[in-house]
């Protein structure tokens, strides 16, 4: 449906964008995600018309729209500030697509009724932007880009502007209105837990460039890179070198008598030469079972009460490793006190050192 071919852009001597591609499939929720400055907005604005790209190629349903203006792709942008016209009722606003299309009056009246119907606002059809609350602001925002009934639905952050509450909310009411209306739909977002509620894939970006697509439990549990593991939620980095290989696992030496046995997954993996090693803190077991992929004496350093759950900070041989516990009421070790820990080699991810 999309499908974008070594894109690159440059302001001047900065690389925003560096060569990416990647496709996008028709009704596909698909997000941008990376810290600040990474180039994902740059690239939303690329696939609009806003910017033209230095090289690269984008296709809309089988058609190129590199040379189209932003008004002849078939598209509708929602922007971070929402960028509604202050001096519009909320009606006008939602229409004004529609009228620059030139739609028929009765045809018009209908389609942004529906539109506002879509976003529960149909009520606040006279007001003006002024008048409403934020999250009101941002169905309008909506309504406004839906109606015109684009291929492709472009949203550059729009719920950053909202508070942590709305914004759960109306991340979950952008999800449901995608479904309902089955378009495809491209969000920027530097908000791990947004991308992971809404998106069917996401693209991970660093620096400009492409780290890895793929599904939430794909880029969770298979990071293709120090970076995506570090990125996508909390986890334990440990680095050190390859001690030996047996049969399909690697054990890594990650220093101070701390060796982690590992899934070789069928890398090259060469005695001596650096590796490292991602866990997710949930992973962990406090206990004193024997576990396959290491079982360890720990000292807690530190314990934080977060409500639903427990994070520990443990020392093993004076490496640091945290250790996520569901609260279920059990006992819980105070710090200084020594605890038996282990893991599942099946959720250790090891991988030759990239030079990250």
């Amino acid at each position: 449906m999309l499908t974008l071919e070594g894109i690159s852009k440059s302001f001047g001597s900065v690389a925003a964008v560096k060569d990416v591609s990647f496709s996008v499939a028709k009704g596909e929720f698909f997000s941008l995600l990376g810290p600040s400055g990474c180039g994902k907005t740059t690239l939303l604005r690329i696939i609009a018309g806003i910017y033209e790209s230095d090289s690269g190629s984008i296709h809309l349903n089988g058609q190129s729209i590199n040379q189209k203006p932003m008004r002849a792709r078939d598209t509708a942008l929602v922007f971070q500030n929402y960028a509604l016209f202050p001096h519009l009722t909320v009606f006008d606003n939602v229409a004004f697509g529609l009228k620059m299309r030139r739609v028929s009056k009765p045809e018009l009246a209908q389609r942004v009724t529906e539109a506002l119907e879509l976003v529960r606002m149909a009520q606040f059809a006279k007001r003006l932007p002024g008048e409403l609350s934020g999250g009101q602001q941002q169905r309008v925002a909506l309504a406004r880009a839906v109606v015109v009934r684009p291929s492709l639905l472009l949203l550059d952050e729009p719920l950053s502007n909202l508070d942590a509450k709305l914004r759960d909310e109306m991340r979950g009411e952008i999800r449901s209105l995608q479904q309902r209306l089955g378009i495809t739909t491209i969000l920027v977002t530097h908000d791990l837990q947004e991308a992971f509620a809404v998106s069917d894939r996401i693209a991970v970006l660093r620096q400009g460039s492409l780290q890895q697509v793929g599904t939430a439990n794909q880029l969770y549990d298979a990071p293709a890179s120090q970076f995506v593991a570090a990125f996508v939620g909390h986890v334990n980095l440990l680095t050190g070198k390859v001690a030996r290989v047996e049969g399909s696992n690697v054990i890594i030496d990650c220093g101070n008598g701390l060796a982690v046995s590992a899934p070789a997954d069928g890398l090259a993996w060469h005695a001596g030469t650096k590796a490292w090693v991602s866990l997710r803190p949930e992973r962990i077991r406090i206990g004193d079972a024997s576990f396959d992929g290491g079982s360890f004496d720990a000292k807690v350093a530190e314990i934080t009460y977060l409500g639903s759950r427990v994070d520990l900070a443990l020392a093993v041989n004076g490496v640091l490793i945290r250790a996520d516990v569901p609260n279920l009421g059990q006992f819980m070790p105070k710090p200084g006190d020594m605890v038996r820990i282990g893991w599942s080699r099946d959720d250790v991810i090891a991988k030759p050192d990239g030079g990250e």
